[in-house]
């Protein structure tokens, strides 16, 4: 397994300064954070290029991009994050990047079980949509579960997977160990569960809804490597950190390369 981190986890610094603590922390591949409205690369004002030389120049690559979020509310919806995430595939490209990530908006307030599955439905005709540009860009799409949100537990996923073309290498999940915990949701259980759709894994550590630094929290990542294993994953684990006390953030994203060490070691 290889390892990266999302610059998710420093969103007070700008990009240039974001990369820069990857680096010092150990870090050569990054995942960018790109969610419409939350993106630290403005696209408007600042080319491609100009990321890819400050890339070279620190010796890091973007190995991934963080899209946001796709909505399986209405077909408007889901129009609307759609055009996004094809904007973000299209950025994968031109950095080289293998991978575009989002997650589900959140659940509406009034859910039955047949509107969860009309709202899962139509996520997976979304992705249905973007499938054949994601094989022809050769970038894996992988779809993120966050608590409370439109992709959420095991069912969730198998709901959408079951809509979708069953052998697609492009078309995938990403498992977010955090959010799972979060949920209430065994994350290893879950792997072991996908299987061969896990593309990406967003490697957290949670107390129950509360993101805490690597290591300080109740989440069983051995566990979820022990289980990626079993299933034959080989790609990366990607630290995510979003905790509350902002003051310590560097400091867990400089202690989170090494723990995800350790976890790569693990027997």
């Amino acid at each position: 397994m290889k390892i990266a981190i999302n610059t998710v986890c420093m969103p007070e610094l700008t990009w240039q300064e974001a990369f820069a603590a990857c680096k010092t922390a150990g870090f050569s591949d990054i995942e960018l954070l790109m969610v419409e409205g939350w993106s630290h690369v403005n696209l408007d004002t600042t080319p491609v290029g100009i990321v890819l030389e400050k890339a070279a120049k620190l010796g890091v690559r973007v190995v991934g991009v963080h899209a946001g979020g796709i909505d399986g509310t209405s077909q408007d919806g889901l129009a609307k994050t759609l055009r996004h995430i094809r904007r973000m595939m299209a950025l994968a490209t031109d950095l080289g990047s293998e991978r575009v990530v989002f997650s589900g908006f959140g659940w509406p307030a009034e859910l039955t079980d047949g509107r969860r599955s009309e709202i899962l439905r139509l996520i997976a005709k979304g992705v249905s949509q973007i499938a054949e540009e994601a094989a022809r860009r050769e970038l894996k799409i992988c779809l993120e579960n966050h608590c409370r949100c439109q992709i959420e537990t095991l069912e969730d996923y198998q709901v959408i997977f079951a809509h979708l073309a069953p052998d697609s290498p492009w078309i995938g999940a990403t498992v977010d160990t955090g959010h799972f915990t979060a949920s209430q949701v065994d994350p290893a259980a879950v792997v072991r569960g996908l299987g061969r759709r896990v593309l990406n894994v967003h490697v957290k550590d949670h107390v129950g809804t509360e993101s805490k630094g690597l290591g300080y929290g109740n989440t069983d990542n051995a566990a979820v490597v022990r289980a990626l294993r079993e299933v034959g994953y080989d790609g990366y684990l990607t630290a995510e950190l979003e905790v509350h006390d902002r003051q310590n953030a560097l400091r867990y994203v400089r202690e989170a390369y090494p723990y995800l060490e350790r976890l790569i070691a693990q027997p």
